[in-house]
């Protein structure tokens, strides 16, 4: 059947048109969305930059305030330990055998 060849060979064109047809018709959307595209990098490019610069003061607050913290335990601890065992030296200056006993 040769007009069938001709008829498949026909379709074969139109195919092929279709699909470049789509391809061009692609790349111009793709090149008429490349600036909005570019934009939108640029603006999470430099949102991501504040946030690293945020989440960095974050950090540098909290060590601040953990430091501060550690310090005020630190010097309770401290003072818990003077009042702790003041006693226990008066005692001993009062009774000096009561310091051998365990």
């Amino acid at each position: 059947m040769p007009g069938s060849d001709f008829r498949h060979e026909s379709d074969m064109v139109e195919v092929n048109q279709l699909l470049s047809d789509s391809a061009c018709a692609t790349t111009q959307e793709r090149e008429k969305q490349a600036p909005g595209a570019e934009k939108l990098r640029k603006s999470v490019a430099d949102r991501t930059a504040r946030i690293a610069t945020l989440q960095q003061r974050i950090n540098e607050v909290k060590d601040r305030i953990f430091a501060d913290f550690s310090k005020q335990v630190h010097n309770s601890v401290a003072m818990l330990e003077k009042y702790h065992l003041e006693p226990i030296r008066f005692d001993v200056r009062l009774n000096p055998h009561h310091a051998a006993s365990p």
